[in-house]
């Protein structure tokens, strides 16, 4: 039945003959890859040749305070008060250099929480943030109090394409474990 049915149907692969199956009537019908297997057994399958794995290329850099990370993100506690985390990360080691919890991401927040990481870990050369408006300016034409500090401090700011969290992607791994270990905290 596998073989009439890929014969009058070239096109269909294993996935879609086991729903035609099932939509047939068969109570039991052959699980996917032993579909596969009847297709390649009578040489209804073309082998594809395999492609090499792509080469990721490792964004790390290569000593502390060369980039740093930042962000924010809202949590909820117990209580049920809300209150937004300021993370910083070095992107060498991936070794949070502040966490700042405040009631309204503002500015003034995220720099609080900027100096609070500067004064205890040193200047970074480079830091890069997605494109909040507490860490530039909409238009790029007069820059925020944030940008401005930025530069008198001589640190090079870089932004994230707009809609493309992976940029900083450390950091949004680190909100996911920060989430998992509060919801932990909170069931104790």
């Amino acid at each position: 039945m596998i073989v009439k049915l890929r014969v009058d149907n070239p096109r269909w692969g294993a996935r879609t003959l086991h729903t035609k199956l099932v939509q047939a009537g068969l109570a039991r019908p052959p699980v996917v890859s032993t579909i596969h297997r009847v297709l390649q057994r009578h040489g209804l399958v073309v082998a594809q040749e395999h492609r090499a794995p792509k080469e990721w290329k490792r964004f790390k850099r290569h000593a502390p305070n060369d980039l740093w990370q930042i962000d924010g993100t809202m949590d909820a506690f117990a209580d049920g008060s809300k209150a937004w985390i300021v993370d910083l990360l070095d992107d060498h080691a991936r070794y949070a250099n502040g966490a700042t919890a405040v009631r309204r991401f503002t500015v003034q927040a995220a720099w609080k929480a900027m100096d609070t990481a500067i004064s205890e870990h040193g200047v970074p050369w480079q830091l890069i943030s997605d494109n909040g408006l507490q860490f530039t300016s909409r238009t790029g034409q007069k820059p925020v109090f944030f940008q401005e500090r930025l530069a008198a401090l001589n640190i090079h700011q870089l932004k994230s394409r707009p809609r493309h969290p992976q940029t900083c992607g450390k950091l949004e791994r680190y909100h996911r474990t920060w989430s998992v270990a509060v919801d932990a905290l909170e069931r104790v």
